[in-house]
């Protein structure tokens, strides 16, 4: 075995990760507190920083569900516009880009 790094420090609750594919990062999908919807973060795999993708002051909060591209490079993620229920899909790049809804139409629920 080898040794633990602990990446975050507290969420309220946590539903799901993915490595990148250059093991570089770990997308998670979280909530920090009980009174917040759940959102997109990276960290480093080795530990560091925790930075959110998604922005939930214009829209794209409260993260359905989510995957990250083969290649690494993006993230892609459902979740519902600024004051509104119906998700759409978007897609932020995992340098730090702003999130940009990538469908014209809701998704379908699950």
């Amino acid at each position: 075995g080898g040794d633990i790094t602990k990446l975050i420090d507290s969420v309220v609750s946590f539903s799901g990760y993915e490595v990148t594919s250059d093991n570089q990062y770990v997308i998670f999908n979280a909530s920090e507190n009980a009174n917040s919807g759940a959102e997109l973060f990276k960290v480093p795999i080795d530990g560091g920083d925790i930075v959110r993708l998604n922005n939930p002051t214009n829209g794209s909060g409260d993260v359905s569900a989510f995957a990250v591209t083969p290649d690494g490079q993006y993230a892609v993620f459902l979740a519902p516009n600024a004051g509104d229920s119906i998700q759409f899909l978007h897609s932020v790049d995992l340098e730090g880009a702003t999130p940009r809804q990538i469908s014209n139409s809701p998704v379908p629920s699950q």
